[in-house]
């Protein structure tokens, strides 16, 4: 390969990159870390997650509690430890939704809700209430 066909090749891949960036950002989910502000979807974005703080060491979850199937689906949830050696430390339980067709024909708005508890003591769980809005 010479230097021309070098160029070209490194010049078609950045050109595929710049390309494809738009799309890649209309994929990624957007992040939200505070129940106490909305979570706007669209079409062009419609992934979302939800960041909250837990600590599995000490027998609590964040359990799905309410949701409206026709207008949102959760599609994963993970723990994500904090990073750090000591013994009994937190992280946070991520959740990722996504917007379906239904939510975001028309702008409407719809919660999730959350509860922060023991399974063998439900009743002194902490519930959190997030509303989640689509825009045209």
């Amino acid at each position: 390969m010479n230097a021309s066909q070098g160029f070209k090749s490194i010049l078609l891949l950045l050109s595929i990159i710049i390309i494809m960036c738009p799309f890649n950002g209309a994929l990624a989910a957007q992040h939200y870390a505070d129940p106490s502000k909305p979570i706007f979807v669209s079409r062009r974005q419609s992934r979302f997650t939800i960041r909250l703080p837990a600590n599995r060491t000490t027998g609590y979850a964040w359990y799905l509690v309410e949701y409206n199937s026709v207008l949102i689906k959760p599609l994963k949830y993970r723990y994500k430890k904090l990073d750090t050696k000591r013994i009994g430390s937190g992280g946070y339980a991520i959740w990722t939704f996504t917007g379906l067709s239904n939510f975001l024909k028309v702008p409407q708005m719809t919660l999730v809700k959350l509860v922060y508890a023991q399974p063998w003591n439900w009743q002194q769980g902490k519930q959190v209430t997030l509303q989640i809005f689509s825009q045209r």
